[in-house]
């Protein structure tokens, strides 16, 4: 367990990277020399605990999701999941805008949907539906349009209210599931 000095130091480092990210600033230009100064950290102190900027984002991310995690560990494998996930971005939007629209991470998506609670409604919600080699393709189509989903929704001023996003959600949701399979023994004409 980190001391407190530690943690403070941390997160002084972390709240100055968010700001930078959150102005604009590129991962790749923000310098370490500006980061330190923002958050009135000595460099060799910040080299005590990060190799580079993109550590510091990995941790910060890390504790996000982290975070995400245990706040979704209380919702029951239903719709309330999503409710809980959506619920969450709003609740700590600042930081989420940044992670979310940050374009260093390319696998951040995934980082998300592959949290144990997620993976196992998807697994509810689409278990019986497909073999087990078709599961991946379904999974992609939902993370990804999900991802960008959100991130459109936490990226508008006047969003539409937790719970009626969710809930549209998993309209969605209900909709894919309830399509009839297509015919594409048609010949085309």
């Amino acid at each position: 367990m980190e001391n407190r000095r530690v943690q403070m130091t941390k997160r002084l480092l972390k709240n100055a990277l968010i700001e930078m990210l959150e102005e604009g600033v590129p991962i790749g230009k923000v310098y370490i020399r500006d980061l330190c100064n923002r958050a009135e950290i000595n460099r060799s102190t910040f080299y005590k605990y990060y190799g580079s900027q993109y550590d510091l984002l990995e941790e910060t991310e890390s504790d996000f999701i982290h975070q995400l995690s245990v706040h979704l560990e209380g919702a029951i494998a239903d719709s309330s999941v999503f409710y809980s996930l959506c619920k969450y971005l709003d609740e700590n939007l600042k930081l989420a805008r940044v992670l979310i629209n940050n374009n260093a991470d390319a696998k951040f998506a995934e980082k998300i949907f592959r949290l144990p609670v997620l993976l196992e409604n998807y697994k509810i919600l689409f278990g019986h539906r497909f073999d087990r080699n078709e599961l991946e393709y379904p999974y992609i189509f939902f993370t990804h349009g999900g991802f960008y989903m959100i991130r459109a929704w936490l990226n508008k001023d006047n969003r539409e209210p937790t719970e009626e996003f969710s809930e549209l959600i998993v309209k969605l949701l209900g909709r894919f599931l309830d399509v009839q399979s297509f015919d594409f023994s048609a010949k085309k004409g």
